[in-house]
């Protein structure tokens, strides 16, 4: 595994790069074409190879630990909620999709991309678990234990079940049932490593011939003053100066056509030395620099601090792949400082730039 994580960091900053232009430039295209339109719907199943190619690097990476997960306080059935309707595409009408959300399920502190990965996988598994179709539920509550307070998430079925000796299997990395050409193995295994990393636990029960559930308990954080907030309609458009810091060419390419259609000012560098030549030579502010962590030369982060020397007021955010420098990445998070994640489509990076440059 050690030697597979290694492998995988090695590849991902690259393969990021490739996934997020991938993504980035079918989304500007996909907003030109009827929704109707055949065409729209070709660009639609290559925007979903792509978040599977972007999936399966993410749970590879965090098999060896070399993942950078962004921790924030989510809304548990929120986060149910806003995968409701894909979940009922994936399921296909044979399968009755049921959802149950108490009320005062509280807050979770995790990776809201990770939390949907889980609840992803689980929900494939049980979906292939009833090739002749069933009843698939999800349930949210809150249990409180000896130990604590916790949000439970539960997802059963009424599939063909599990052995004991299948379920003694289920969480090792690579260990699957479905064949060598149709599952990897790492999907269970991703479920244990995400709960594993927010503190929490999982509870299965299944039985040969009467199908399976998956209880899922995160701990219930008390602070949810930093709640995540992603409402659909926030505002994305400006007129402001954004230094972008990027040496991939396709990604510089991508990141200023979409500030640009956005309203933004773009200024564009390769690499740090390049940013301080322009930002010295530039008259008017500089609203905000938006650069990569992992730059050749001076990082990003460094540049940063050179940046604020001579223009104080000038804010940061920060891109990020999947990199064996994530020590930086790490550091960045602890930091506080505001980091989005590779890959990331136009509208994601509008709505990130136009959070940072609003906040006070």
């Amino acid at each position: 595994m050690e030697v597979l994580g290694c492998f995988a960091a090695g590849i991902a900053h690259d393969f990021n790069n490739l996934v997020t232009a991938m993504l980035g430039y079918a989304e500007l295209v996909a907003e030109q074409i009827e929704a109707n339109s055949p065409v729209r719907q070709d660009i639609e199943e290559l925007q979903r190879a792509a978040q599977g190619a972007e999936s399966l690097t993410r749970q590879l990476l965090m098999f060896s630990r070399k993942g950078t997960p962004q921790l924030v306080v989510l809304d548990l059935n929120e986060v149910v909620r806003r995968l409701e309707r894909l979940l009922r595409r994936i399921v296909g009408e044979q399968i009755e999709l049921v959802v149950r959300l108490a009320l005062d399920v509280g807050h979770i502190r995790s990776d809201v991309n990770q939390v949907e990965q889980v609840m992803m996988n689980l929900v494939l598994n049980a979906r292939d678990a009833m090739p002749d179709g069933g009843t698939l539920t999800i349930e949210t509550s809150c249990v409180r234990d000896s130990v604590g307070a916790f949000a439970r998430l539960t997802i059963g079925d009424t599939g063909s079940g599990m052995s004991p000796e299948v379920q003694a299997q289920i969480f090792r990395p690579f260990f699957t049932t479905k064949g060598a050409t149709r599952g990897t193995g790492l999907g269970l295994s991703t479920v244990h490593a995400t709960v594993q990393q927010a503190s929490g636990y999982i509870v299965v029960d299944s039985t040969p011939g009467d199908g399976s559930t998956f209880a899922v308990y995160f701990p219930r954080v008390k602070d949810e003053s930093d709640v995540i907030d992603e409402v659909a309609d926030a505002p994305v458009r400006g007129s402001e100066t954004v230094l972008f810091v990027e040496d991939d060419d396709s990604i510089r390419g991508l990141g200023v056509r979409a500030l640009q259609r956005y309203g933004y000012t773009v200024l564009a560098a390769r690499h740090a030395a390049e940013a301080i030549q322009i930002a010295s030579g530039h008259d008017s502010p500089i609203d905000l620099l938006l650069t990569d962590v992992v730059l050749p030369g001076l990082d990003g982060p460094a540049l940063a601090e050179c940046l604020q020397d001579v223009r104080a007021d000038v804010r940061v955010l920060y891109t990020s792949g999947y990199t064996d420098a994530v020590d930086a990445v790490h550091a960045v998070q602890a930091s506080n400082a505001d980091i989005v994640q590779k890959p990331y489509t136009p509208d994601a990076l509008a709505r990130m730039v136009r959070s940072v440059l609003d906040r006070a």
